[in-house]
């Protein structure tokens, strides 16, 4: 490996965490808040848990080397980070209490 100066590496951690920035927001204006309010078709799994299935999909893929031309470990940077963000939403929302308000109003049940 050629010697990297730390100045370079800063400048790609940036670019790194500026492209899975760009890509969220991307899908957030192509999707809405889909992730942090899903339509509740089939699955009325709180938004935490669809999050964590989705991640669950990815690392999956991760480990079987099966990537069907996308980047599974970029996906996977993306939930952890739609994640956070839920949290903070929904905590937000008064705690726990407002996450089980938040749930029943988006599945329906208020």
């Amino acid at each position: 490996m050629s010697e990297i100066s730390m100045s370079q590496v800063q400048e790609l951690i940036r670019k790194e965490c500026n492209a899975i920035g760009d890509m969220l927001v991307a899908k957030n204006k192509a999707y809405g808040n889909s992730a942090i309010e899903p339509e509740r078709v089939f699955s009325k799994a709180d938004p935490i848990e669809q999050l964590n299935v989705r991640m669950d999909d990815k690392l999956s893929r991760i480990k079987k080397g099966e990537s069907a031309g996308e980047d599974p470990e970029f996906d996977l940077i993306g939930y952890l980070i739609l994640k956070r963000v839920a949290k903070k939403v929904l905590n937000g929302k008064e705690g726990k209490a407002g996450l089980t308000n938040f749930v029943e109003k988006a599945a329906g049940h208020e």
